[in-house]
């Protein structure tokens, strides 16, 4: 098995690499010949076309300000569309994918796939009218790789299929030549002088009789190096290198580059495979016939005594050679280790060692460019090395670690948090910067306190002529496609971007491709059009997005939000059309009426959105998944839930009946739409509206009946099934005897996993002649899985055979995503658990849970009621609460007229509450925490257990979950999660404050309170809260509450992240 390090390593330097070359994962394919013959050209990650001569100021034109733009993207100059290649419907899946932009040839070369079925062709297209010039097969890559981007170089492009690299001559699409290496190719590939360099890497199956068997993640892979001669294809030298390692290519020299982990967490290797790689770990340098070292060729630095005299270069600091594995490394931390080959023959050329990961890496003519974090990992600095002697050149130094890079010509494009920099790479000087904040803002749904990197937006650069070209994603308030004049970088055109994911640009001096989610969009580089509010009326706008969501280009959720936000950015002026639309015959009109409604309340709307809402009621989910095409009964079922937000929002007394019929109506509607009439109620605040909600709530502070555990056999791993029940139907037939489920040769002792305490792997008893109508819980768990493999009755219990796992990886990967990422499976145990019925049945208490259980719940076993408040706890929805009136302590001192009692608490006499309890409008601060937790909980299904954690004073008396909430202390949930499982108690707890201690650990301080957000009347408030399905899934939501008369009322519950 190989270590976890390593495989994190692995990521880690997939995810580095790919995230220093983001701005322009398509960038484009230059003019040929336009650099000199030595300088580097990569593949499109990293490398693209310089600016044109002459570039900028643009056609004297002057630069626009930002702040001087539009709101409503619609009310820009639109993009003009010379022609495109989208899908006929569907969002998602398989679609003509734009790889190469041949200038010269006037061609644009795509890989074609049009379904899952069909096989993959390489298309060039004609870029003036997207005529087919040709078409070739394109086989199916490695589905365990990462893809060579195709790489065009003189009207020729280089491609790999797999383990097969083939040149294409462009012009008459055919190919030129066609090699298979010894295995597949991973990562991008390099085209230099009359080389073209690729890493290979072929990993073995688990099972070599199967083609298509898994790889084998815990063997050595075989990695190589191969250098071709990109004329005739033939394979000019190849060697072997460590598993864990990135290329970069400079005019004479290929750099590999491997990280290694410290030797603490990876005892079996320094993060690669040795063997494999041909390192001779026994000496300071290499084993010179396994790795092909050439000591002549290597340069000064002699072996004296098994390692190498330290010699100094200019820059003071140790000759790449020259630094010992020991020194390099920082003694126990992560060191990069670079490698120099020569490109012409392979043979050494030289070496270095650095400490920390190289976090990305550019060839540019005889220098490395290498992005460095700095040693407090603040800043990123870009250092120019040559190659071979590693002589420092230059520096440049950014203020940020959130870089993104790419190469055009002689200049390195660098972002960093809103800044675009362009830098020479041949003197690292700053040649131009420009701050897009203006044009780079967040959605307005975004929390203040969400850290926001404005980077984020930007999903694709390119130089196009003698400008700079970027587009903007769905993450920005508004798309655009900017074009920056290519000397001063300011702005000098801004047109209306694209709906749908932008998933990168490719360009020349007159057109942009700009690649979407399953197809493109070629659009003119050197004019603009009209905009859309110029071109078109509402009324068509909104009939251009029924007809989007009726192919399926917009899914019926966030996209569906994001095209109605943008529409409502029109202002007040959408409004009539958007009434008329409530009527429309067609329901894509209608479903998007509704959700511009959702985020532009129109009081005028309400008597039609009253009206419209007729039945059948929402589908359980919502609608169609995304790149499905909806069909009228989703389309209805989403429409009426968009109709409902929208009445909730608007908060008219004219849909009181309407809501109040929902809110009651728990047979026909689901939990999500009775909580939105909770919302709708509260937004509406009448005492008709209010009494409806403290009726509720009154309700479901006190249990009519006693909670007790309801396990049901053959439910282990579930949650709610489609009728909400936690844990399965109990009317359901007993399912068959399997790993989770055995029953005695005698038929009187059932054994059996479930749901029902808080764990996924929780032993329960079922005695068929005991009388216990309930399953008996046994308090036996596992924290990662529990096989039972057999039960003997015993004259007073059973005997129960099981076998267990409690360990396993931290990365908390399990089954087949565990194989895949190179996973054994933790270690079974096997035992024999004896139980007695007596033992199980205990109750010290007399409450009606047993002490087993109680200890689970961490109440007391023996007192009833263990919080003291005249509730027993089986009766007690939140058994350890201490009350939903209680403050926290007081803080003011006793002359305020609020005296703290001798518990800390506010007694209870009529004195008014601490001044800093309360806001302005007369709400509890502490209380807007309890009515979050009751909007959030108000209609949830099933009753298992929900664990509450953090500090003392979020222990309240809650109410609206179905099953017992239990407080319990961080330490206590820390406890419960590593016990329970991977999926194991669901657990909710309020955002707060997180400090980093001495030892590493992340650890929340301070109070919730902190994080609340009340508005300066104090009359409103946000809280963001965390619910988590054991160690694997969490979702995170932030509810907005109103204080009305004293009290705090949700207003709304709205998903902010999931995971």
């Amino acid at each position: 098995m190989r270590p976890q390090r390593n495989r994190a390593a692995r990521w880690f330097a997939t995810v580095a690499a790919a995230l220093i070359a983001a701005c322009g994962p398509h960038a484009g394919t230059g003019r040929p010949g336009q650099l000199p013959p030595e300088a580097i050209s990569g593949a499109p990650y990293d490398y693209g076309p310089g600016l044109a001569e002459g570039a900028g100021p643009h056609r004297g034109e002057a630069a626009i300000d930002p702040a001087a733009l539009p709101q409503d993207p619609a009310a820009l100059p639109g993009p003009v569309v010379l022609w495109e290649r989208l899908p006929a419907e569907g969002f998602f899946g398989p679609g003509p994918e734009p790889v190469a932009l041949w200038s010269a040839g006037n061609l644009l070369v795509v890989i074609d796939r049009p379904d899952y079925d069909t096989p993959a062709r390489l298309v060039g297209l004609d870029l003036d009218t997207g005529a087919e010039r040709w078409s070739l097969p394109f086989a199916g890559d490695d589905p365990y790789g990462e893809r060579m981007p195709p790489i065009e170089r003189d009207g020729t492009l280089y491609v790999a299929q797999g383990p097969v690299v083939s040149a294409i001559d462009l012009a008459a699409g055919e190919r030129r030549w066609r090699t298979e290496l010894p295995g597949p190719v991973e990562g991008g590939g390099y085209v230099v002088a009359d080389r073209l360099v690729v890493r290979t890497l072929r990993r073995p199956l688990q099972d070599p009789s199967d083609p298509d068997s898994l790889p084998d993640w815990s063997a050595p892979a075989d990695t190589r190096v191969v250098a071709l001669d990109r004329r005739t294809g033939d394979v000019a030298w190849s060697d072997s290198i460590a598993e864990d390692t990135f290329l970069r290519v400079t005019a004479n020299h290929v750099v590999v580059v491997t990280w290694h982990s410290p030797p603490e967490y990876d005892d079996e290797t320094a993060g690669y495979d040795e063997t494999a790689a041909g390192y001779d770990e026994t000496a300071a340098g290499y084993d010179g016939t396994a790795a092909g070292y050439d000591d002549e060729a290597a340069g000064p630095g002699a072996e004296t005594g098994g390692r190498r005299e330290k010699t100094c270069g200019p820059d003071g600091r140790a000759k790449a050679e020259d630094v010992p594995a020991d020194e390099a490394s920082g003694l126990g931390e992560y060191w990069t280790e670079l490698t120099f080959r020569r490109l012409a023959d392979g043979g050494r050329a030289g070496e270095a060692r650095m400490p920390g990961y190289v976090q990305g890496a550019f060839g540019w003519r005889e220098l490395l460019v290498v992005a460095e974090a700095t040693a407090d990992e603040t800043r990123t600095k870009f250092v120019a090395r040559r190659i071979p002697s590693w002589e420092a050149v230059w520096e440049h130094e950014l203020p940020t670690t959130d870089v993104t890079a790419s190469v055009a010509g002689d200049e390195l494009i660098v972002t960093s948090a809103a800044a675009l920099r362009r830098i020479a790479l041949g003197t690292g000087a700053l040649l131009a910067e420009t701050d897009l904040t203006g044009l780079l803002r967040p959605r307005p749904e975004w929390p203040a306190e969400t850290e926001w990197w404005p980077a984020q937006c930007l999903a694709g650069i390119a130089v196009a002529g003698d400008s700079v070209a970027y587009a903007t994603n769905e993450t920005c308030a508004s798309k655009h496609l900017v074009l920056l004049d290519g000397r001063t970088l300011r702005p000098w055109r801004v047109s209306e971007g694209f709906s749908g994911p932008v998933q990168g640009l490719l360009a020349d001096a007159r057109r942009i491709v700009v690649a979407l989610a399953g197809g493109f969009v070629v659009v003119d580089a050197t004019t603009a059009g009209p905009s859309r509010l110029e071109a078109t009326t509402f009324e068509q706008r909104i009939a251009e997005a029924a007809d989007r969501i009726e192919r399926g280009r917009v899914p019926l959720g966030f996209p569906l939000d994001n095209e109605a936000k943008e529409f409502v950015l029109s202002g007040e002026a959408i409004r009539p059309a958007v009434r008329a639309a409530l009527g429309s015959p067609r329901p894509a009109e209608r479903l998007f009426a509704a959700t511009v409604l959702r985020y532009l309340p129109d009081p005028e709307a309400v008597p039609a959105m009253v009206e419209a809402f007729v039945p059948p009621p929402p589908l359980p989910y919502g609608g169609a998944f995304p790149g499905e095409t909806p069909d009228p009964a989703q389309l209805h079922a989403a429409f009426l839930d968009r109709l409902l937000e929208a009445l909730a929002v608007c908060g008219d007394p004219r849909a009181l009946d309407l809501l109040a019929g929902i809110f009651d109506d728990a047979e026909t509607w689901s939990a999500s739409g009775r909580s939105l009439a909770l919302q709708g109620l509260a937004a509406i605040g009448t005492p008709e509206a209010l009494a409806k909600l403290d009726a509720y709530r009154a309700e479901r502070s006190r249990r009519a009946e006693p909670w007790l555990p309801r396990a049901v056999e053959g439910t282990a791993g579930r949650r709610f099934d489609d009728a909400g029940f936690l844990g399965g139907d109990p009317d359901a037939p007993a399912p068959a005897d399997g790993p989770t489920r055995r029953t005695s040769d005698d038929g009187k002792v059932v054994a059996f996993v479930a749901y029902a305490a808080g764990g996924t792997s929780d032993l329960w008893l079922r005695a068929e002649a005991s009388g216990d109508l309930l399953p008996m819980f046994t308090g036996e768990t596992s924290t990662y899985g529990l096989t039972i493999d057999g039960v003997e009755p015993t004259r007073d219990g059973a005997v129960v055979t099981v076998r267990r796992v409690d360990e396993g990886p931290d990365c908390a990967i399990c089954g087949m995503m565990g194989a895949m990422a190179g996973e054994e499976p933790p270690p079974e145990v096997e035992q024999r658990l004896t139980f007695t019925w007596a033992a199980l049945r205990k109750d010290t208490d007399g409450d009606g849970w047993t002490d087993l259980l109680e200890a689970r719940l961490h109440t007391d076993p023996a007192r009833a009621d263990s919080d003291g408040d005249g509730l027993p706890d089986p009766l007690d929805p939140a058994p350890r609460g201490r009350g939903s009136d209680a403050p926290p302590p007081c803080a003011a001192s006793p002359d305020t007229g609020c005296p703290a009692g001798q518990d800390g608490q506010r007694p209870d006499d009529g004195c008014r509450p601490c001044p800093e309890t309360v806001t302005a409008a007369g709400c509890s601060r502490l209380g807007v925490l309890h009515a979050a937790f009751f909007g959030n909980f108000a209609f949830t299904p099933g009753d298992a257990p929900l664990f509450v954690e953090g500090p003392p004073e979020v222990n309240l008396q809650y109410e609206g979950y179905p099953g017992p909430v239990i407080w319990l202390s961080e330490a206590e949930a820390a406890e419960l999660q590593r016990r329970v499982g991977l999926d194991g108690a669901t657990y909710f707890s309020f955002d707060m404050r997180r400090e980093e201690g001495l030892d590493g650990e992340w650890r929340s301080v301070g109070s919730p309170l902190e994080t609340v957000d009340f508005s300066e009347d104090g009359a409103r408030a946000t809280v963001h809260v965390t619910e988590y399905r054991g160690r694997l899934n969490a979702v995170g939501r932030r509810i907005e509450l109103r204080c009305i008369a004293g009290r705090w009322y949700p207003l709304s519950v709205e998903m902010t992240w999931v995971s």
